[in-house]
């Protein structure tokens, strides 16, 4: 691998080094920033199904009190002063409800839950008819008014209320499994994250390891092959690998060496030379 290394310059290689610790770091980061979006979402729609909930609670005791009013005025025979308590009683009453009723329509639009609220919708409208009914009933002193209340109005109101409280079921099953929902997600994300983490710390010293041993083992062939030439050691080979800047300093001394060595040469062979011819003027003389 330092071979491979060493065909690269040393800016590439650092760059290359650097980079993927960098795209690791970035991963993390982005792991977690999701994990972040995905858990503010998560706590916004629990929040809101829970809210929806307790609307539903609200929903079914408002219309419980109607019904407990409706049966006070049956059991009443439709008392005059007790209509004229009651009645501008129930009107708020089912005035709110119809509010929280368009409310919620339009706030569990996006999750699905239209059919849900056709059903109740249609239960409610069957349950305010026949109370209508019995209203009227008791107005005309119809003798049938109370079998009505027993017979069509109570089991219609059960419908009723049973729907708006499956409802109200439903949004709590939703809060409940969006929470499991965004724990294994979390936990999903801390596994993912400490996975990055140790690629990351892996990584950065695997390169570091690398591109120290590409640049370190060169350089120090090279100090030692500056050693050898100024100790007067020019036979000593010096061995290039790679294409990177110290490969080329590594080169430039082994010109240099084999220079010298020529240069040394001459310089010997004129020594000779001079020797040879001092010996000879030495003898003629």
């Amino acid at each position: 691998m330092p071979r491979r290394l060493n065909s690269f310059n040393l800016a590439p290689r650092l760059a290359l080094g650097f980079g993927l610790v960098l795209v690791l770091v970035l991963a993390i980061s982005s792991v977690g920033i999701l994990a972040l979006q995905r858990g503010q979402a998560d706590s916004g729609h629990v929040v809101r199904a829970l809210q929806n909930a307790t609307d539903a609670d609200r929903w079914r005791g408002m219309t419980q009190l109607n019904i407990s009013r409706t049966l006070a005025l049956a059991k009443s025979g439709n008392n005059s002063a007790l209509k004229a308590y009651f009645e501008p009683l129930m009107k708020q009453t089912s005035g709110d409800i119809s509010a929280l009723q368009k409310h919620l329509e339009g706030d569990v639009a996006l999750d699905g839950a239209k059919a849900i609220f056709d059903d109740i919708a249609t239960k409610r409208k069957r349950y305010v008819a026949t109370r209508e009914q019995v209203f009227k009933a008791l107005d005309g002193s119809d003798p049938s008014a109370t079998t009505m209340v027993e017979r069509d109005l109570l089991p219609r109101a059960d419908d009723y209320m049973s729907a708006v409280r499956d409802f109200g079921d439903r949004e709590r099953l939703l809060a409940d499994q969006v929470v499991a929902d965004s724990d294994a997600q979390a936990g999903r994300a801390r596994m993912a994250t400490i996975l990055l983490a140790a690629i990351s710390l892996a990584t950065g010293a695997l390169c570091a390891w690398l591109i120290t041993r590409s640049i370190t083992s060169p350089l120090k062939e090279a100090v030692e092959a500056v050693g050898a030439v100024a100790a007067g050691d020019l036979r000593r080979k010096i061995e290039v690998r790679g294409k990177d800047e110290v490969a080329t300093l590594l080169a430039n001394l082994g010109r240099m060496q084999a220079s010298l060595h020529q240069v040394v040469g001459e310089v010997r062979g004129s020594t000779d030379s001079i020797t040879v011819a001092s010996n000879e003027v030495a003898q003629g003389s």
